[in-house]
């Protein structure tokens, strides 16, 4: 049996002595678990108990607000040349520009933007639009019909949705 002091003034006053709380030694047990836990949890190098979290996203594209240009994506390419694609992704004044990833097979080329997300403990990140321009070469080895896929996450109607876009590329062969 554990016992746990419990101070009453009143009780105290008349009598000169404190009651005690006896509790069975199960309910101390997950007390102390919690207690050699906790420090653990939350120890000076964790970014939760310095109040700063920094976590890269997929960006946010809007297609709706004409106030973002739309992505340029070419519409023609030669076999073996690069070619540059630009976009822009959106956030509030809580996410930073970030990195645009590639990956490319024969006839596809997956293009995703990262942006990165800082939550500090006990800011509130007001809403103003902030614009971010992802740019990224892609290249196809093959003539004919490709496509560039966009992956992003929504804006508008349906906030924080992931999707994607193809836009249709025409690959000539070298030389033409």
């Amino acid at each position: 049996m554990i016992r746990f002091p419990v101070h009453s003034r009143a009780a105290s006053r008349r009598t000169g002595s404190k009651r005690t709380f006896r509790a069975p030694c199960c309910m101390a047990r997950p007390l102390v678990a919690i207690g050699a836990c906790a420090p653990l949890a939350c120890g000076p190098g964790d970014p939760l108990s310095l109040g700063r979290v920094t976590v890269p996203v997929v960006g946010t594209i809007s297609f709706s607000d004409q106030a973002v240009p739309q992505p340029a994506m070419p519409e023609t390419m030669t076999a073996g040349v690069p070619a540059e694609i630009s976009f822009r992704t959106v956030g509030d004044d809580c996410v930073r520009g970030g990195d645009t990833k590639v990956q490319t097979s024969n006839r596809a080329a997956v293009v995703t933007p990262f942006d990165t997300l800082v939550w500090v403990k006990g800011r509130y990140c007001p809403e103003p639009l902030n614009m971010f321009e992802h740019r990224a070469t892609v290249m196809f080895d093959e003539p004919g019909t490709a496509e560039i896929v966009l992956v992003f996450r929504t804006f508008g109607l349906y906030p924080g949705r992931y999707g994607s876009r193809a836009y249709p590329v025409d690959v000539s062969p070298e030389g033409t």
